[in-house]
């Protein structure tokens, strides 16, 4: 009898941790696909530049492709690293965009949105806007008033993508005063193969 309960025991854990790791498989993140970005201003060389880091990789995606740079610090929110991400560096107010082509796949894109701890210009409390449009309709928005003495907000978002083909993220900077950076942070997909309904 013993011996037939540790087998079911056995079996039973190993039944979980396949689950655990086929879910765990089944993870996308946005900050690992491809994209398109369009608004970034600059001159990389001259060290004035507009950019997009991904996953705290030292390369910055510039306007005019991808740049090495010394930026030795990990992306990070109000102390907390975050190994997928992506930071969107902007030196004046404007608005810049990337652009995934998703083709359906998915049916859900969560993440955290806030301000980086390292910022070019400390003290400065912008206003930022970010949009996610699908095909070029709006899917939903968070945005981000830093006001002196009060913690910078860090909203998440719940983005229905659901028969998405194109998903566009447009960033929109005002009150910048030299460089600001925006994460958005754990953006994690959820494949249409997961099960859920569309």
């Amino acid at each position: 009898m013993k011996t037939t309960v540790s087998t079911l025991a056995v079996f039973a854990f190993m039944a979980v941790c396949v689950a655990a790791i086929a879910q765990a498989a089944s993870v996308v993140y946005l900050s690992d696909l491809p994209f398109k970005a369009s608004g970034l201003k600059g001159n990389p060389n001259g060290g004035y530049y507009d950019g997009i880091r991904v996953n705290s990789h030292q390369t910055i995606i510039t306007s005019t492709g991808s740049q090495s740079n010394d930026w030795e610090r990990p992306t990070r929110i109000d102390g907390q690293e975050y190994d997928k991400s992506l930071l969107f560096h902007v030196v004046k107010d404007e608005s810049v965009t990337a652009t995934w082509a998703l083709k359906a796949g998915f049916t859900k894109l969560t993440a955290t949105i806030g301000l980086d701890d390292t910022q070019d210009i400390p003290g400065i409390f912008p206003l930022i806007t970010v949009k996610f449009i699908g095909d070029g309709k709006s899917l939903g928005s968070a945005s981000i008033q830093s006001v002196y003495g009060k913690p910078n907000p860090t909203p998440s978002v719940d983005i229905n993508v659901a028969g998405v083909k194109s998903l566009t993220v447009e960033i929109t900077f005002k009150g910048t005063g030299g460089g600001t950076n925006i994460d958005i942070a754990n953006p994690e997909l959820q494949p249409v193969s997961n099960g859920s309904s569309q």
